[in-house]
């Protein structure tokens, strides 16, 4: 339990943060840690979540390494919980930006991912065009009410 604390606390940080700051790439980063304690705390359906929102801010906020990044972490939650389709079309967004950024760590890493979940890479240019390629229009705002809450709240999509 101590790592998991650690993280907790970590997080607690970051959030306390994200209060003061209050910038988008600070709260993706606070979702994305969100994201990760919860996959590995097993919670794969909160960690959905939490990852769609930070890469709605990330994407909003045209970082597309950081978006690449996070679409991967999503792609293994996806895969946890066995939306296999889904999974793959994040993954294939994923290695198409980093093969245009020139990013080769992370598009290894992607062809990785996709040679262990049984797939094969779209064409670039057709996976930066599929479905997920955009925001997912998620709004946002910042809630301060308590110390110990997470500043981030997500409005409820329209």
């Amino acid at each position: 339990m101590g790592n998991r604390d650690a993280a907790t606390a970590a997080i607690d940080e970051q959030r306390e943060i994200a209060a003061r700051v209050d910038t988008r790439p600070v709260r993706a980063a606070v979702l994305s840690l969100e994201g990760t304690l919860a996959a590995a705390s097993g919670e794969h359906d909160q960690a959905r979540r939490w990852f769609e929102d930070a890469l709605d801010v990330l994407v909003a906020s045209e970082a597309p390494l950081e978006a690449a990044r996070t679409r991967l972490e999503l792609a293994a939650t996806l895969h946890a919980l066995g939306r296999e389709p889904a999974a793959r079309r994040e993954i294939e967004v994923a290695l198409a930006t980093c093969q245009t950024l020139g990013a080769a760590v992370e598009a290894s890493r992607a062809q990785e991912m996709l040679a262990r979940y049984g797939a094969r890479a779209a064409h670039p240019a057709e996976a930066a065009e599929g479905p997920l390629g955009g925001s997912r229009g998620a709004s946002w705002r910042c809630s301060r009410s308590s110390p110990r809450a997470s500043p981030i709240r997500r409005s409820p999509r329209v």
